[in-house]
């Protein structure tokens, strides 16, 4: 029943990983794998594809091209992308950034450099 993951800067977590977060946690609503540098497109298409509740996702850090974050707001509609440019995140921006979030029915990809 888990519905919220957070596993910042976890270099371990791979297109692997986010198959079986896909296939066990399907409750899953809100995961944050900030720096997890070893997750790409694929794994995270796989996480959607099976977390169909899915509702926000932080990818900061992550090395995955524009392109490919809009092509995951096109099929997941549903979904909120954030990313942070940066490793800091000042509390003035955190808020701004919820705030948007939660006003949105689409999917967004939010970057804040």
């Amino acid at each position: 029943q888990l519905s919220v993951l957070k596993m910042r800067d976890c270099s371990r977590l791979t297109d692997e990983s986010m198959e079986a977060l896909a296939k066990y946690c399907k409750n899953l609503a809100e995961l944050d794998i900030t720096y997890c540098s070893s997750v790409s497109y694929q794994g995270l298409v796989a996480l959607a594809e099976g977390c169909r509740n899915l509702a926000r996702l932080e990818v900061s850090g992550i090395p995955i091209p524009d392109d490919m974050i809009e092509r995951l707001e096109r099929k997941f509609t549903s979904l909120v992308i954030t990313r942070w440019w940066g490793a800091t995140r000042p509390r003035e921006v955190t808020e701004t950034v919820v705030s948007l979030n939660t006003s949105r029915n689409a999917a967004s990809c939010i970057d804040v450099f």
